[in-house]
Protein backbone atom coordinates (compact mmCIF):
# COMPACT_ATOMS: atom_id res chain seq x y z
CA UNK A 1 0.00 0.00 0.00
CA UNK A 2 3.18 2.21 0.70
CA UNK A 3 4.28 2.00 -2.96
CA UNK A 4 0.66 2.47 -4.20
CA UNK A 5 0.33 5.53 -2.22
CA UNK A 6 3.67 7.52 -3.27
CA UNK A 7 2.95 5.98 -7.22
CA UNK A 8 -0.65 7.55 -7.15
CA UNK A 9 1.28 10.97 -5.80
CA UNK A 10 3.62 10.53 -8.47
CA UNK A 11 1.38 10.39 -11.52
CA UNK A 12 -1.20 12.69 -9.84
CA UNK A 13 2.19 15.42 -10.34
CA UNK A 14 2.72 14.35 -13.43
CA UNK A 15 -0.70 15.69 -14.52
CA UNK A 16 -0.41 18.66 -12.77
CA UNK A 17 2.54 19.72 -14.46
CA UNK A 18 1.04 18.42 -18.03
CA UNK A 19 -1.80 20.70 -17.41
CA UNK A 20 0.40 23.36 -16.93
CA UNK A 21 2.79 22.95 -19.95
CA UNK A 22 0.36 21.66 -22.37
CA UNK A 23 -0.11 23.84 -25.43
CA UNK A 24 -2.31 20.52 -26.99
CA UNK A 25 -6.09 20.95 -26.00
CA UNK A 26 -5.96 17.40 -26.58
CA UNK A 27 -2.88 16.57 -24.44
CA UNK A 28 -4.08 19.52 -21.54
CA UNK A 29 -7.44 17.37 -21.52
CA UNK A 30 -5.72 14.11 -20.89
CA UNK A 31 -3.62 15.10 -18.36
CA UNK A 32 -6.51 17.31 -16.73
CA UNK A 33 -8.41 13.41 -16.63
CA UNK A 34 -5.07 11.60 -15.52
CA UNK A 35 -4.85 13.84 -11.82
CA UNK A 36 -8.34 12.79 -11.17
CA UNK A 37 -8.08 8.92 -11.04
CA UNK A 38 -4.83 9.05 -8.19
CA UNK A 39 -6.74 11.74 -6.35
CA UNK A 40 -9.83 9.57 -6.31
CA UNK A 41 -7.37 6.83 -4.70
CA UNK A 42 -5.77 8.98 -2.88
CA UNK A 43 -8.70 9.62 -0.99
CA UNK A 44 -10.81 6.70 -1.39
CA UNK A 45 -7.92 4.29 0.22
CA UNK A 46 -6.12 6.35 2.32
CA UNK A 47 -8.67 8.76 3.61
CA UNK A 48 -10.77 9.10 6.77
CA UNK A 49 -13.83 7.15 7.75
CA UNK A 50 -16.49 8.25 5.07
CA UNK A 51 -13.68 8.21 2.76
CA UNK A 52 -15.63 6.42 -0.13
CA UNK A 53 -18.10 8.98 -0.02
CA UNK A 54 -16.06 11.75 -0.52
CA UNK A 55 -14.28 10.04 -2.93
CA UNK A 56 -17.44 9.29 -5.25
CA UNK A 57 -18.26 12.52 -4.69
CA UNK A 58 -15.14 14.23 -6.07
CA UNK A 59 -15.24 11.86 -9.02
CA UNK A 60 -18.58 12.34 -10.24
CA UNK A 61 -18.43 16.45 -9.85
CA UNK A 62 -15.19 16.57 -11.31
CA UNK A 63 -15.98 14.28 -14.18
CA UNK A 64 -19.44 16.00 -15.08
CA UNK A 65 -16.67 18.92 -15.49
CA UNK A 66 -14.43 17.25 -17.40
CA UNK A 67 -17.36 16.04 -19.94
CA UNK A 68 -18.47 19.76 -20.61
CA UNK A 69 -14.60 20.51 -21.19
CA UNK A 70 -14.46 17.63 -23.33
CA UNK A 71 -17.22 19.08 -25.73
CA UNK A 72 -16.00 22.68 -25.67
CA UNK A 73 -12.62 21.67 -26.75
CA UNK A 74 -14.04 19.81 -29.89
CA UNK A 75 -15.95 22.48 -30.90
CA UNK A 76 -12.97 24.69 -30.74
CA UNK A 77 -11.14 22.22 -33.01
CA UNK A 78 -14.32 22.32 -35.50
CA UNK A 79 -14.59 25.82 -35.35
CA UNK A 80 -10.57 26.19 -35.84
CA UNK A 81 -11.07 23.83 -38.96
CA UNK A 82 -14.20 26.06 -40.47
CA UNK A 83 -12.61 29.25 -39.71
CA UNK A 84 -8.58 28.22 -40.13
CA UNK A 85 -9.08 25.57 -42.43
CA UNK A 86 -7.39 22.67 -40.38
CA UNK A 87 -9.07 20.43 -37.81
CA UNK A 88 -6.30 21.60 -35.04
CA UNK A 89 -6.22 21.13 -31.03
CA UNK A 90 -3.26 23.68 -30.88
CA UNK A 91 -4.29 26.19 -27.83
CA UNK A 92 -1.75 28.95 -29.52
CA UNK A 93 -3.73 28.77 -33.09
CA UNK A 94 -6.96 29.22 -31.22
CA UNK A 95 -5.65 32.43 -29.96
CA UNK A 96 -5.75 34.20 -33.50
CA UNK A 97 -9.15 32.56 -34.51
CA UNK A 98 -11.86 35.60 -34.38
CA UNK A 99 -14.73 32.82 -32.81
CA UNK A 100 -18.39 34.49 -33.72
CA UNK A 101 -20.54 35.89 -31.17
CA UNK A 102 -23.09 33.10 -31.26
CA UNK A 103 -20.47 30.53 -30.53
CA UNK A 104 -18.60 32.45 -28.02
CA UNK A 105 -21.66 32.06 -25.62
CA UNK A 106 -22.29 28.59 -26.02
CA UNK A 107 -18.41 27.26 -25.61
CA UNK A 108 -17.23 29.97 -22.86
CA UNK A 109 -20.53 28.41 -20.34
CA UNK A 110 -19.12 24.85 -21.72
CA UNK A 111 -15.50 25.58 -20.68
CA UNK A 112 -16.39 27.44 -17.43
CA UNK A 113 -18.88 25.11 -15.76
CA UNK A 114 -15.76 22.71 -16.04
CA UNK A 115 -13.50 24.98 -14.53
CA UNK A 116 -15.83 26.35 -12.24
CA UNK A 117 -16.26 23.13 -10.52
CA UNK A 118 -12.30 22.98 -10.38
CA UNK A 119 -11.91 25.97 -8.50
CA UNK A 120 -14.66 25.58 -6.52
CA UNK A 121 -16.94 28.40 -7.25
CA UNK A 122 -20.10 28.51 -5.30
CA UNK A 123 -23.06 26.39 -6.20
CA UNK A 124 -20.30 24.21 -7.59
CA UNK A 125 -18.18 23.80 -4.38
CA UNK A 126 -20.28 20.92 -2.23
CA UNK A 127 -17.52 18.19 -2.77
CA UNK A 128 -14.67 20.23 -1.87
CA UNK A 129 -15.32 20.00 2.34
CA UNK A 130 -15.91 16.56 2.20
CA UNK A 131 -12.60 15.93 0.23
CA UNK A 132 -10.39 18.13 2.53
CA UNK A 133 -11.87 16.26 5.71
CA UNK A 134 -11.63 12.77 4.30
CA UNK A 135 -8.41 12.61 2.58
CA UNK A 136 -4.63 12.16 4.17
CA UNK A 137 -2.87 15.66 4.86
CA UNK A 138 -0.83 14.78 1.97
CA UNK A 139 -3.94 14.92 -0.08
CA UNK A 140 -5.50 18.06 1.46
CA UNK A 141 -2.07 19.78 0.82
CA UNK A 142 -2.15 19.30 -2.69
CA UNK A 143 -5.58 19.36 -3.17
CA UNK A 144 -5.53 23.38 -1.64
CA UNK A 145 -2.17 24.17 -2.89
CA UNK A 146 -2.58 23.03 -6.43
CA UNK A 147 -5.59 21.58 -7.59
CA UNK A 148 -7.67 24.23 -6.90
CA UNK A 149 -5.76 26.78 -8.78
CA UNK A 150 -5.92 24.70 -12.25
CA UNK A 151 -9.34 26.06 -12.64
CA UNK A 152 -8.30 29.45 -11.93
CA UNK A 153 -5.78 28.68 -14.91
CA UNK A 154 -8.37 26.93 -17.14
CA UNK A 155 -10.46 30.27 -17.55
CA UNK A 156 -6.88 32.71 -17.79
CA UNK A 157 -5.92 30.05 -20.56
CA UNK A 158 -8.68 29.41 -22.44
CA UNK A 159 -12.29 31.69 -21.50
CA UNK A 160 -10.54 35.02 -21.67
CA UNK A 161 -8.00 35.13 -24.56
CA UNK A 162 -9.92 32.53 -26.99
CA UNK A 163 -13.26 33.69 -25.63
CA UNK A 164 -12.89 37.20 -25.10
CA UNK A 165 -16.20 38.72 -25.72
CA UNK A 166 -18.24 36.22 -24.29
CA UNK A 167 -16.27 36.68 -21.12
CA UNK A 168 -17.05 40.45 -21.07
CA UNK A 169 -21.05 39.54 -21.54
CA UNK A 170 -20.74 36.97 -18.91
CA UNK A 171 -18.46 38.81 -16.46
CA UNK A 172 -21.06 40.09 -14.15
CA UNK A 173 -22.91 36.85 -13.75
CA UNK A 174 -19.35 35.23 -12.57
CA UNK A 175 -18.24 38.34 -10.43
CA UNK A 176 -21.98 37.70 -8.34
CA UNK A 177 -20.85 34.15 -7.78
CA UNK A 178 -17.42 35.07 -7.05
CA UNK A 179 -18.96 37.77 -4.46
CA UNK A 180 -21.41 34.75 -3.20
CA UNK A 181 -18.91 32.64 -2.55
CA UNK A 182 -16.66 35.05 -0.24
CA UNK A 183 -19.76 35.53 1.60
CA UNK A 184 -21.43 32.04 1.96
CA UNK A 185 -17.60 30.70 2.40
CA UNK A 186 -16.62 33.06 5.32
CA UNK A 187 -19.86 32.60 7.01
CA UNK A 188 -20.45 28.91 6.63
CA UNK A 189 -16.81 28.32 8.19
CA UNK A 190 -18.13 30.25 11.23
CA UNK A 191 -20.33 27.20 11.98
CA UNK A 192 -17.36 24.68 11.52
CA UNK A 193 -16.07 22.89 14.90
CA UNK A 194 -13.94 20.17 12.79
CA UNK A 195 -10.76 22.11 12.10
CA UNK A 196 -10.12 20.83 8.57
CA UNK A 197 -13.72 21.86 7.30
CA UNK A 198 -13.16 25.04 8.37
CA UNK A 199 -9.96 25.92 6.12
CA UNK A 200 -11.65 24.37 3.33
CA UNK A 201 -14.84 26.85 3.87
CA UNK A 202 -11.87 29.16 3.69
CA UNK A 203 -10.86 28.61 0.62
CA UNK A 204 -14.45 28.55 -0.91
CA UNK A 205 -14.40 31.83 -0.30
CA UNK A 206 -10.65 33.07 -0.93
CA UNK A 207 -10.67 31.16 -4.42
CA UNK A 208 -14.11 33.29 -4.89
CA UNK A 209 -12.24 36.49 -4.25
CA UNK A 210 -9.79 35.35 -6.80
CA UNK A 211 -12.41 34.84 -9.32
CA UNK A 212 -13.54 38.38 -8.77
CA UNK A 213 -10.19 39.58 -9.16
CA UNK A 214 -9.64 37.71 -12.35
CA UNK A 215 -12.86 38.86 -13.64
CA UNK A 216 -12.89 42.39 -12.71
CA UNK A 217 -10.66 43.66 -16.19
CA UNK A 218 -7.67 45.55 -15.16
CA UNK A 219 -4.66 45.37 -13.82
CA UNK A 220 -4.89 45.14 -10.00
CA UNK A 221 -7.05 42.06 -10.06
CA UNK A 222 -5.41 40.21 -12.38
CA UNK A 223 -2.18 40.58 -10.78
CA UNK A 224 -3.80 40.17 -7.02
CA UNK A 225 -5.58 37.19 -8.35
CA UNK A 226 -2.46 35.45 -9.61
CA UNK A 227 -0.17 36.56 -6.93
CA UNK A 228 -3.33 35.01 -4.52
CA UNK A 229 -3.23 31.51 -5.86
CA UNK A 230 0.21 31.24 -5.32
CA UNK A 231 -0.08 32.75 -1.85
CA UNK A 232 -3.58 31.01 -0.67
CA UNK A 233 -1.37 27.45 -2.05
CA UNK A 234 1.34 28.02 0.79
CA UNK A 235 -0.92 29.46 3.29
CA UNK A 236 -3.62 26.91 3.29
CA UNK A 237 -1.30 24.18 2.01
CA UNK A 238 1.07 24.86 5.45
CA UNK A 239 -2.43 25.19 7.65
CA UNK A 240 -3.32 21.81 6.74
CA UNK A 241 -0.22 20.25 7.25
CA UNK A 242 -0.22 21.55 11.12
CA UNK A 243 -3.88 20.38 11.13
CA UNK A 244 -2.65 16.86 9.95
CA UNK A 245 0.06 17.63 12.68
CA UNK A 246 -2.18 17.98 15.47
CA UNK A 247 -4.56 15.17 14.53
CA UNK A 248 -1.79 12.92 14.72
CA UNK A 249 -0.95 13.71 18.04
CA UNK A 250 -4.70 14.22 19.60
CA UNK A 251 -6.49 12.07 17.83
CA UNK A 252 -9.16 14.52 17.04
CA UNK A 253 -9.56 17.82 14.62
CA UNK A 254 -12.73 18.50 16.53
CA UNK A 255 -12.26 22.24 18.29
CA UNK A 256 -15.08 21.20 21.20
CA UNK A 257 -12.53 18.62 22.51
CA UNK A 258 -8.80 20.93 21.93
CA UNK A 259 -7.74 23.65 23.67
CA UNK A 260 -4.72 24.71 25.97
CA UNK A 261 -2.35 23.53 23.57
CA UNK A 262 0.02 26.45 23.26
CA UNK A 263 2.09 25.81 26.23
CA UNK A 264 2.39 22.38 25.24
CA UNK A 265 3.53 22.74 21.60
CA UNK A 266 5.03 25.97 21.43
CA UNK A 267 6.33 25.32 18.19
CA UNK A 268 3.35 23.94 16.38
CA UNK A 269 1.37 27.22 18.08
CA UNK A 270 4.10 29.54 16.77
CA UNK A 271 3.96 28.28 13.00
CA UNK A 272 -0.25 27.39 13.12
CA UNK A 273 -0.57 31.31 14.07
CA UNK A 274 1.55 32.68 11.22
CA UNK A 275 0.11 30.73 8.78
CA UNK A 276 -3.41 31.94 10.12
CA UNK A 277 -2.20 35.76 9.90
CA UNK A 278 -1.02 35.16 6.34
CA UNK A 279 -4.25 33.28 5.10
CA UNK A 280 -6.38 36.34 6.93
CA UNK A 281 -3.95 39.16 5.14
CA UNK A 282 -1.69 40.61 7.82
CA UNK A 283 0.13 43.42 6.51
CA UNK A 284 3.63 42.34 6.05
CA UNK A 285 3.09 38.95 4.92
CA UNK A 286 2.08 37.51 2.00
CA UNK A 287 -1.92 37.26 2.10
CA UNK A 288 -2.24 41.19 2.30
CA UNK A 289 -0.03 41.64 -0.62
CA UNK A 290 -2.48 39.85 -2.63
CA UNK A 291 -6.20 40.77 -0.62
CA UNK A 292 -4.88 44.53 -1.38
CA UNK A 293 -4.92 43.97 -4.93
CA UNK A 294 -7.68 41.70 -5.15
CA UNK A 295 -10.29 44.40 -3.43
CA UNK A 296 -8.88 46.98 -5.01
CA UNK A 297 -8.93 45.75 -8.43
CA UNK A 298 -12.65 44.71 -7.14
CA UNK A 299 -13.10 48.71 -6.02
CA UNK A 300 -12.51 49.89 -9.59
CA UNK A 301 -14.42 47.18 -11.12
CA UNK A 302 -17.67 48.61 -8.83
CA UNK A 303 -16.92 50.00 -5.64
CA UNK A 304 -20.21 47.85 -4.12
CA UNK A 305 -18.91 44.79 -4.88
CA UNK A 306 -15.42 45.68 -3.55
CA UNK A 307 -17.38 46.68 -0.77
CA UNK A 308 -19.01 43.20 -0.08
CA UNK A 309 -15.74 41.66 -0.98
CA UNK A 310 -14.39 43.11 1.78
CA UNK A 311 -16.47 41.44 4.10
CA UNK A 312 -13.79 39.01 3.70
CA UNK A 313 -11.44 40.58 5.20
CA UNK A 314 -13.67 41.05 8.86
CA UNK A 315 -15.45 37.70 8.39
CA UNK A 316 -12.36 35.72 7.78
CA UNK A 317 -10.09 37.26 10.64
CA UNK A 318 -12.90 36.79 13.34
CA UNK A 319 -13.54 33.12 12.90
CA UNK A 320 -9.22 32.37 11.81
CA UNK A 321 -8.55 34.24 14.95
CA UNK A 322 -11.41 32.53 17.24
CA UNK A 323 -9.94 29.11 15.76
CA UNK A 324 -6.76 29.79 17.00
CA UNK A 325 -8.23 31.31 20.33
CA UNK A 326 -10.14 27.73 20.86
CA UNK A 327 -7.34 25.13 20.41
CA UNK A 328 -4.46 27.12 21.43
CA UNK A 329 -5.15 29.31 23.94
CA UNK A 330 -8.23 28.60 25.71
CA UNK A 331 -8.46 25.57 28.69
CA UNK A 332 -8.90 22.35 27.39
CA UNK A 333 -12.32 20.92 27.26
CA UNK A 334 -11.32 17.79 28.13
CA UNK A 335 -10.56 17.96 32.09
CA UNK A 336 -7.80 15.82 31.62
CA UNK A 337 -4.34 17.69 29.51
CA UNK A 338 -2.22 15.52 28.28
CA UNK A 339 1.40 15.40 27.20
CA UNK A 340 1.71 16.80 23.93
CA UNK A 341 4.99 15.72 21.96
CA UNK A 342 5.97 19.31 19.90
CA UNK A 343 7.02 19.04 16.07
CA UNK A 344 9.77 17.10 15.81
CA UNK A 345 12.95 17.80 13.38
CA UNK A 346 11.48 16.73 10.31
CA UNK A 347 7.90 18.42 10.67
CA UNK A 348 10.29 21.79 11.39
CA UNK A 349 11.99 21.49 8.08
CA UNK A 350 9.13 21.07 6.11
CA UNK A 351 7.22 24.10 7.69
CA UNK A 352 10.49 26.23 7.64
CA UNK A 353 10.12 26.80 3.26
CA UNK A 354 6.93 28.11 4.01
CA UNK A 355 7.25 30.40 6.48
CA UNK A 356 10.72 32.05 4.33
CA UNK A 357 8.19 32.44 1.66
CA UNK A 358 5.19 33.93 3.24
CA UNK A 359 7.57 36.91 4.89
CA UNK A 360 9.48 36.85 1.53
CA UNK A 361 6.24 37.78 -0.61
CA UNK A 362 5.40 39.90 1.85
CA UNK A 363 8.11 41.56 2.23
CA UNK A 364 9.48 42.04 -1.29
CA UNK A 365 6.33 40.62 -3.17
CA UNK A 366 8.09 43.41 -6.44
CA UNK A 367 10.44 40.07 -7.30
CA UNK A 368 6.77 38.29 -8.35
CA UNK A 369 4.89 40.89 -9.98
CA UNK A 370 8.36 41.69 -11.92
CA UNK A 371 7.30 38.32 -13.44
CA UNK A 372 3.74 37.90 -13.83
CA UNK A 373 3.31 41.94 -15.15
CA UNK A 374 3.92 40.53 -18.56
CA UNK A 375 1.29 37.71 -18.95
CA UNK A 376 -1.13 40.02 -16.86
CA UNK A 377 -1.16 42.88 -18.88
CA UNK A 378 -1.54 40.94 -22.17
CA UNK A 379 -4.45 39.21 -20.81
CA UNK A 380 -6.37 42.12 -19.83
CA UNK A 381 -5.18 43.56 -22.86
CA UNK A 382 -6.01 41.28 -25.35
CA UNK A 383 -9.27 40.22 -23.66
CA UNK A 384 -10.50 43.79 -24.68
CA UNK A 385 -8.89 44.27 -27.97
CA UNK A 386 -10.22 40.72 -29.45
CA UNK A 387 -13.38 41.55 -27.87
CA UNK A 388 -14.16 45.06 -29.27
CA UNK A 389 -12.64 43.78 -32.79
CA UNK A 390 -15.23 40.99 -32.83
CA UNK A 391 -18.22 43.20 -31.75
CA UNK A 392 -17.90 45.77 -34.38
CA UNK A 393 -16.94 43.27 -36.92
CA UNK A 394 -20.27 41.44 -36.04
CA UNK A 395 -21.96 44.93 -36.05
CA UNK A 396 -23.13 44.02 -32.17
CA UNK A 397 -23.07 46.43 -28.91
CA UNK A 398 -19.80 47.14 -28.23
CA UNK A 399 -18.96 46.38 -25.02
CA UNK A 400 -17.25 48.50 -22.53
CA UNK A 401 -13.66 48.92 -22.77
CA UNK A 402 -11.42 48.05 -20.36
CA UNK A 403 -9.61 50.10 -19.08
CA UNK A 404 -5.53 49.07 -18.80
CA UNK A 405 -3.89 50.75 -15.56
CA UNK A 406 -0.63 52.22 -16.81
CA UNK A 407 2.16 51.57 -14.55
CA UNK A 408 1.62 55.08 -12.53
CA UNK A 409 -1.69 53.75 -11.61
CA UNK A 410 -0.75 50.23 -10.64
CA UNK A 411 0.31 50.03 -6.89
CA UNK A 412 2.23 47.27 -7.28
CA UNK A 413 4.83 48.05 -9.10
CA UNK A 414 5.85 50.76 -6.28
Amino acid sequence: KEKAYFISFLVLETGILGVFASLDAVLFYVFWEAMLIPMFLIIGIWGSENRRYASVKFIIYTMAGSLFLLIGLILMAFLNWKLGGSFSFDIVSWLMLKVPSDYQYGIFILFFVAFAVKVPIFPFHTWLPDAHVEAPTAGSVILAGVLLKMGVYGILRFCLPVLPEASLYFTPAIIALGVIGVIYGALVAFAQNDLKKLVAYSSVSHMGLIVVGVMAGNMAGMKGGIIQMLNHGLSTGALFILVGALYERKKTRDMNKLGGLAARVPVLATFFVIMTLSSLGLPGLNGFVGEFLLLLGAFRHQWWIGALCATTLILGAVYMLWMVQRVFFETDRSGRPDAVADLSLREKLVMIPFILLVFFIGLYPSYIFDRIEPISRRLISATTIKATCLSVATHSAQPNPVKVMTDEHDPSRH
